[in-house]
């Protein structure tokens, strides 16, 4: 069946706009089928929680151990060789070297423990200090893993080197926090802390406040408009991809029309077309900054879930 170029160029617009009109959808989810809760060992007394995608892990302060569970069926083992001694604060799964980085609390410790035994692969120790040290939570990126200290206004780090390799046992570096943070002594400030596409997020627990922080200089930005007292864990959720109206859907739909119209009369269409199409669906996709219109957002998500015989659960920092 033969079509007019018009009608052929009126489906191919749809067929450009649908994925626009669809994306408000992907923020929803299907619920799998699994327990509600999943049981930990008396006396366990969890705080930090990391997942490889599959499997969930949750750390003990009491012990240092590190229990491995499934959330499809609530089955849980605790890793045989994880227990230190020492609280296990903060966790965080690293899928490079296959370690869970450890958050070693009043340690002053950042532990790298195998994900599959738990075995104690290396220690980086922050410097002593007369305040003390409570190494609280940690998130790993591809160039250091970054700390929280939440008696001190700075940020631990391990630097890591290339090829996924895990660096030898020493000293850890410090990053001081600057800018619109200010920590109270004696109190918890720093507490959660999660990587985002322009640098650190990091939850200060007794202001209630989330800031930006600069990888590289420890600068902290305050994020307007958000108050989460007692801040803790946080985790970015990056589900919600279009929040905002954009223009750019409709301007990749236009220039691909365009585009298919005119090769049919001339295949230089197509190399000329090709231009205009790649830059649309650039600017279509291209992150934008936290705090400017944009068509990616990526909103923190604060959830907390009860505990059961959370009396007995022991007290959190």
């Amino acid at each position: 069946m033969i079509r007019s170029p018009l009608s052929i160029a009126a489906a191919l617009l749809s067929l450009c706009l649908l994925p626009a009109a669809a994306a408000p959808a992907v923020a929803s989810h299907g619920v799998n089928d699994g327990p509600d809760q999943i049981a930990l060992p008396i006396g366990w007394q969890p705080e930090g929680v990391t997942t490889n995608g599959k499997k969930v892990f949750s750390g003990s302060l009491a012990t240092g151990s590190i229990l491995k569970a499934n959330p499809r069926t609530g089955e849980t083992r605790v890793l045989p060789e994880s227990a230190t001694g020492k609280p296990a604060v903060g966790l965080d799964f690293d899928k490079r070297r296959k370690v869970i980085w450890v958050a070693g609390g009043p340690s002053g410790e950042v532990r790298a423990q195998d994900a599959k035994t738990g075995e104690l692969l290396a220690t980086y120790t922050a410097p002593s200090v007369a305040t003390g040290r409570f190494i609280n939570d940690l998130v790993v990126t591809r160039k250091a893993v970054y700390a929280t200290d939440s008696f001190n206004q700075e940020l631990v780090v391990v630097p890591l080197e290339r090829r996924n390799a895990l660096p030898a046992s020493g000293p850890a570096q410090l990053l001081p926090l600057t800018g619109d943070i200010s920590f109270v002594p004696g109190e918890f400030n720093a507490n959660g802390i999660v990587k985002t596409r322009h640098g650190l997020v990091v939850g200060q627990s007794n202001a209630g406040l989330l800031f930006r922080v600069d990888k590289a200089t420890g600068e902290a930005t305050t994020i307007e408009g958000v108050s989460v007292p007692g801040a803790d864990g946080i985790e970015p959720d990056h589900r919600t991809l279009f929040p905002e109206p954009s223009i750019w859907p409709l301007l990749t739909a236009l220039a691909t029309t365009a585009l298919f119209v005119g090769s049919i009369f001339t295949p230089w269409a197509v190399v000329v077309g090709a231009v205009p199409v790649f830059i649309t669906i650039t600017g279509w996709f291209w992150p934008s900054k936290p705090g400017e219109g944009g068509t990616r957002q990526w909103p923190l998500a604060h959830r907390t879930l009860p505990m059961p015989n959370e009396a007995t659960a022991g007290e959190h920092p």
